[in-house]
């Protein structure tokens, strides 16, 4: 059921935080402190989450169902409303930092990936690239910037690693370029400028047919 203006004015502060809803993910939480917020719950790409709509009375009852009504046309649209509204703060505030365009990224690009490859590619944000670029501009970055921190990987021989953060950056510089907030990907400049990975080094392996055959009548009449 929706509420009303009147419930929501006449609501009244408890000793833990609760909720009136108005539907449609919609509601209001009253705080102990008597202060009101709007809020909306959605799921977006199978995860639950929450938009902030503004606190009450600045914001209306009617104003934050516009915003919901808003919200859920992005959705429908295929777009989070929660980043969209990250990346334009940030814009407005002048300039969008590395940090943002790649959560922003890996929210929207690393939601059907397993969770070892997601696990992967945070680590190598949190661990290596956000310490020396998570700050800066994402337009303002230079190749330098990008293969400095590359060169801290190296530092520590961890040669796959390098490479996988040189691909992992390069794809939040492009997914930057589609998001014009920036105009160009600094990392492609790189290619090679990292050491060789060791060649990888296989196994012995059976390839005849006949061969494999016979191990696995082997492996079927093992009575061990």
């Amino acid at each position: 059921m929706s509420i009303t203006v009147a419930q929501v004015k006449q609501a009244k502060s408890k000793v833990k935080p609760y909720k009136l809803s108005d539907g449609k993910g919609l509601y209001l939480l009253i705080h102990p402190n008597a202060s009101k917020y709007w809020r909306m719950d959605y799921r977006f790409e199978g995860k639950r989450k929450t938009l902030a709509l503004g606190v009450y009375p600045e914001i209306s009852l009617a104003s934050a169902r516009d915003s919901r009504d808003e919200a859920r046309l992005k959705l429908r649209a295929g777009s989070d409303p929660s980043s969209e509204r990250r990346i334009k703060k940030a814009t407005k505030a002048g300039a969008v930092d590395f940090r943002s365009v790649a959560l922003d990224w890996f929210e929207k690009k690393m939601t059907d990936k397993s969770d070892r490859h997601r696990q992967r590619a945070m680590s190598i944000f949190t661990r290596d690239l956000f310490p020396k670029l998570g700050h800066r501009p994402i337009h303002e970055i230079a190749a330098t910037e990008l293969l400095a921190a590359l060169r801290k990987i190296e530092d520590r021989n961890a040669l796959e690693i390098a490479h996988r953060a040189r691909t992992t950056a390069g794809q939040v510089f492009r997914y930057g370029i589609a998001s014009g907030l920036c105009d160009r990907d600094v990392s492609a400049g790189l290619i090679g400028a990292l050491r060789d990975q060791p060649p990888t080094k296989h196994r012995a392996a059976i390839t005849e047919p006949e061969e494999l055959s016979r191990l696995i009548i082997a492996i079927y009449g093992y009575q061990g």
